[in-house]
């Protein structure tokens, strides 16, 4: 009887400190950029910083909140995800400091606005071989 009392208590000691480790959060909002909008259904996936394996995965509220609970210590990678939008990509740790990690308010941008100008610089070739034809271009040397 002693022995199953002293196995129970041992069990529950063990399985409390296995629940303290995982005892992390994070959590943040996402937004536009410009327009200020709150961006709901936006992919929020926490990444293994050493390997990039998925940790955690959620989808933002209404308000584009989102919290994510039973983290452990480590260094990660948040990314942020969003149709329309450019990634964003954060590498953040959790440590004995603090319990939870605040990212505050995230603007994404779209990527429409990331591409503002295309330039496109050509040279004519100097040279083409048709066959048993070979064509110059004059212009194309500089004097």
């Amino acid at each position: 009887m002693k022995r199953l009392l002293l196995l129970s208590v041992l069990i529950l000691v063990f399985s409390t400190a296995a629940f303290a480790q995982n005892s992390y959060s994070i959590k943040g909002a996402i937004g536009d950029s410009v327009e200020h909008i709150k961006l709901e259904r936006s992919a929020v996936s926490i990444l293994q910083a050493k390997d990039s394996i998925l940790v955690k995965f959620c989808f933002t509220s209404a308000d584009g909140g989102f919290t994510l609970n039973g983290m452990g210590k480590g260094k990660y990678i948040l990314l942020v995800s969003c149709p329309d939008y450019a990634d964003y990509v954060e590498q953040f740790s959790l440590d004995s400091a603090s319990q939870t990690h605040d990212f505050g308010r995230i603007n994404l941008q779209l990527r429409t606005r990331l591409l503002h100008e295309v330039i496109i610089k050509g040279t004519a070739s100097q040279m083409k071989i048709k066959g048993d034809t070979t064509e110059f271009n004059a212009k194309a040397f500089v004097i």
